[in-house]
């Protein structure tokens, strides 16, 4: 009898992920779509190798676009080394463009395989995020008054006001996102708290997950004092005395973007800096229709694919090279992506 999508899907996770059962359940009925999927197959039938284009949207210099997250991209052990995941690769990029989307983007499992991804796919470094100690002040910092502290509910509106003030490049999540994020922390025994303030007003949100004496918190959204005053309240009211916190970094790379459809992207950055001056020659092998020379001036973009012997004299960019140049250092962290 023949797979279907779903079952080659979740037999290909559960050889390739060390994913706990509960977790392949979760993705697979809150997060996976056929629609979505990409199999390669072996000359014998087999579904060999997977990946998910999930739809997401991505605020870019502050405009919202359509972008494709790549998920769950692996290949059976007895079949690596042959080059499949390079081609679907290819595969799912040209799939992602004829969708309509404008960009596309992931995070490595394992650091070498940013060169894999740069090599096979175009995607450049984008985002940065590490872990920070944070360990309390010996005098314990005052609680507000009339400000409250919940545990085991969140505030989505808050999380998608927190992610618009991200201007240059951010993930906005929507509400299903969200939910369906909060429970893979409810899985692996964590939950969310949000701090509150005498008007009722959230003001700071975290998701965490209690360890032997610490917290390992995983998000932590709002202003700087509003965030410490929620952590130190975690600490105390949990009785652990430190917090491993995941926070952005520009220099720590943890994701990568592809440009599929530079276009907008150079439009939205134009009206951002409406006083940059910017000419340059792009070549994308994927995508020709987008190569030729791109220039910036007053808030505009001209473009042109009438290539002269001039334009080499021109910056050089491939998809790769206008990531790094747009987005360094990294303007953003990803979080809540069931990584």
């Amino acid at each position: 009898m023949t797979e279907s999508k779903r079952e080659a899907s979740v037999r290909l996770w559960r050889i390739c992920f060390e994913d706990p059962e509960p977790f392949i359940e979760l993705y697979f009925h809150e997060v996976f779509r056929e629609d979505y999927t990409l199999l390669q197959y072996s000359e014998t039938g087999e579904a060999v190798a997977h990946l998910q284009m999930l739809p997401y949207q991505l605020r870019i210099f502050g405009t919202s676009f359509s972008a494709g997250y790549i998920s769950g991209a692996c290949t059976h052990p007895d079949h690596r080394g042959k080059g499949i995941m390079r081609t679907m690769m290819v595969e799912a990029l040209s799939a992602m463009y004829d969708r309509g989307d404008i960009c596309s983007f992931l995070i490595p499992a394992e650091t070498w395989l940013y060169d894999f991804y740069s090599r096979s796919g175009g995607y450049a470094p984008a985002f940065g995020r590490k872990q920070f100690l944070y360990r309390p002040n010996s005098i314990p910092q005052k609680f507000p008054s009339g400000y409250a502290c919940t545990i085991g509910q969140g505030d989505y509106s808050f999380l998608s006001a927190e992610e618009h003030t991200d201007i240059r490049l951010a993930v906005q999540h929507t509400l299903g996102q969200w939910q369906t994020a909060l429970k893979d922390f409810s899985l692996a025994g964590g939950n969310v708290a949000m701090l509150q303030d005498s008007a009722g007003k959230t003001v700071s949100q975290a998701c965490f997950v209690p360890r032997e004496n610490s917290l390992d918190i995983k998000l932590l959204v709002g202003d700087a004092e509003a965030t410490f005053i929620l952590v130190d309240h975690l600490l105390r009211s949990l009785d652990c005395d430190h917090a491993s916190i995941l926070a952005h970094s520009g220099s720590a790379p943890y994701g990568m973007l592809r440009i599929l459809r530079p276009i907008p992207i150079l439009e939205a950055f134009a009206q951002y800096h409406p006083a940059e001056g910017y000419s340059f020659a792009y070549s994308d092998p994927l995508f020709s229709q987008h190569n030729g020379t791109y220039h910036i001036s007053k808030g505009r973009i001209v473009f042109s694919n009438n290539v002269q012997p001039e334009n080499s004299l021109l910056p050089q960019h491939t998809p790769d090279s206008l990531v790094k140049d747009l987005f360094s250092p990294f303007p953003s962290a990803l979080f809540l992506m069931l990584d």
